[in-house]
Order: structure tokens, then sequence, then C-alpha cells
């Protein structure tokens, strides 16, 4: 399902300051062109389906095409990342046996890309997208962790977060299980994920199974025998050998610039990145897409260059350049006053 705009085709410029800020504010339904009619701040889109999977907002979305708007708690987790040096000792996950509430308390995760990750802790919070560390939390994942990884030591640490997750409540605040409904006959074209339940991202890929066979269901789509539906993994030249390397450095010379060291991430990868058909536009989406700043130094290193990229690739000026949200501006303007630096308003701003 892909939105058609109603308003006219969105310009480059217009993706780059709006794309970001695609927040659902209404929808409508229109039963004589049997279609739905979703606003956004970035404009209206026309569709035939609406399949609510908005994680935390997925209540909210839920009452604006017919569904109830279900009672959510906002529970909140923190976490660190350790550095690859720490998780060379750790090669499962390491879990504590379930506690009294059939809950696991803090655990210890190695990715797949050779950190660890401890936590998450689990708490109630008053506040709507709580992204808080405490110092407290912090604490006592240091003290749980440690019980069982012995390399739980503040100087592996190169990043903490917290994450939130709005979970399904009754009237007495107890926590309900994952809802996926599909109502075709008040509410026609629609399927409505609300409060998915831990662990959700271990059932996304049979949830969306079954969320795609109410639309298959209604619409009984012919199969395209000929559709492949495996898209060819792009191998990072971080796991080339020397002779793939070489190879693409002499295909594409800028295989052969790294821009961030701690992940040998070169500066093609950022360029594709960048021009990767969703629109990749802000530092977390470059980040996501090629693990640039996500090495020891969290992007002290790169950082800057990565922005730089974003501007002259998109022409887009540094005060259009985000982070990760609509409000999270890289620059606001030059940091020094004096006409060399005055000129930084048409390049990279010094931050």
């Amino acid at each position: 399902m892909v939105p058609v705009p109603l308003t006219s085709p969105f310009s480059l410029r217009t993706i780059l300051t709006n794309g970001i800020d695609r927040k659902v504010t209404a929808i409508e339904r229109y039963v004589a062109n049997n279609c739905y009619l979703v606003h956004t701040p970035a404009g209206a889109f026309r569709t035939k389906w609406v399949i609510n999977c908005a994680g935390a907002f997925a209540s909210d979305i839920s009452e604006m095409h017919g569904y109830p708007n279900y009672p959510v708690r906002d529970f909140k987790g923190e976490y660190f990342v350790l550095d690859k040096k720490a998780g060379a000792f750790l090669k499962t996950p390491v879990y504590h046996a379930p506690n009294d509430r059939g809950g696991f308390s803090t655990h210890a995760t190695p990715t797949v890309d050779g950190n660890v990750l401890v936590g998450p802790d689990s708490y109630i919070t008053e506040e709507w997208e709580d992204y808080k560390c405490t110092k407290d939390h912090l604490d006592g994942l240091i003290r749980d962790g440690s019980k069982m990884f012995e390399q739980m030591r503040r100087e592996f640490s190169i990043r903490n977060f917290a994450g939130i997750r709005w979970k399904r409540v009754d009237e007495e605040g107890n926590v309900l299980d994952s809802k996926l409904e599909s109502d075709q006959q008040h509410n026609p074209n629609t399927v409505n994920l609300v409060g998915i339940e831990s662990p959700g991202v271990t059932c996304a890929l049979p949830l969306a199974r079954r969320a795609v066979a109410r639309l298959v269901a209604v619409e009984k789509p012919e199969v395209n025998e000929k559709f492949d539906p495996v898209r060819p993994a792009l191998k990072r030249f971080y796991d080339m050998t020397r002779e793939e390397q070489a190879e693409a450095i002499a295909a594409d010379p800028e295989y052969g610039e790294i821009v961030c060291r701690c992940e040998t991430v070169t500066r093609a990868e950022i360029r594709r990145a960048i021009h990767n058909p969703l629109g990749v536009h802000t530092v977390t989406g470059i980040k996501n897409r090629t693990r640039a700043t996500m090495g020891r130094c969290q992007g002290g290193y790169c950082e800057t260059r990565i922005t730089e990229m974003i501007e002259q690739e998109l022409g887009i000026k540094p005060t259009e350049v985000r982070y990760s949200h609509a409000d999270s501006y890289m620059f606001t303007g030059p940091v020094r006053s004096g006409n060399a630096q005055d000129e930084t308003t048409e390049g990279s701003v010094n931050a």
C-alpha cells in the first residue's frame, strides 16, 4: 500500500523539511470513493487501506479510524551499551530466572555486531515519551548486570539510553495481551494492532502475516508467481575481504575514504544511504543504515563529516539538517561572529 498524496507532488526540499514530521493528525473515510484520507503536517494522503501499527501511539490512531482508544500506561526501561571489548567475553544471552510477576529482570545480550546490551529494567513513568536516563536506574543496571556478567564495568560503557513501551491495561491497571483486530463491517479495509506486548519484535513477522491475511481475505489479489521477495543484502565494507575491498575501491574510489573509523564505514556507503529510496536525510537515519556513529567515540569523529555530506548531497543548508526528528536541529547558526564565520551560513556550520 503506497499512499497517494492529494496535494501536488512533494519537492525534495518539502520532503527534507516536512518528511520527518508525518504524525497522523486525523483520518477521514470517504465511502463514495472507497478510500481514507490520512492527514499529517506534511500533507494529506489517500489510501484504500489503513493498517495501524503505530506502536506507542497506536491507541490514538485506533480511535481515529473507528476503534476504541484503549487505555494504556507508559512503561520504561533503561539500557547500557558496552564496547566490543566487553562483547569478546559474551557469546550468548544471559537471563535471570523469571520473577514472581512472570517477567525478567536485567539481562545481558550480545548484539550481531559484537557489542553487549545490559538491561532493561522496567518501571512505570507518568510522562509520555519520557526518555530520560537516571543515575539510580543506571546504578541498578550495573549492580544487577554485574551478577551475571563480570565485564559489566563503567569503562566498557559507550552509551546509555531509555526505551518506552505503552502497554494496554484494564480498569485496574493490569497489563493486557497484544491485540490484533479487523472489523470489516464497521471499519472496512482496516487492521488494528494495539498494545503489542513483549516479545513484540520476536512476534513481528507472525503479526505481519496475520495482518496481511486480513487484507488478502478481502482483496483476494492474484498471486504473482514471478515476484521475488528476497532483496539481496549489500555487503558492508567492514565485512569484505581485502580482495573485495580493493575491487570496491576500484569501482568507486569513495570506498577508499573511511568516514566512521570506529565501524569502518566508507564515504560511498554513507552516500548510498543518503540517497536511499526511503529518503534518508537525518543523522540517525544514516546511523541506522550504516552503523556510522555507533562505535566507541559515538560520532565524535564522524558526525560532522556526515552532516557535511547530507548538506552537499542534498543541496541544503546546515540549519535544515536534523539529528532525528523535526525539532532536533543539528545547527541553528554560526558559533562565532565575523566575516569568516558568516560565510558558514551557506556551508558547514561548526558546532
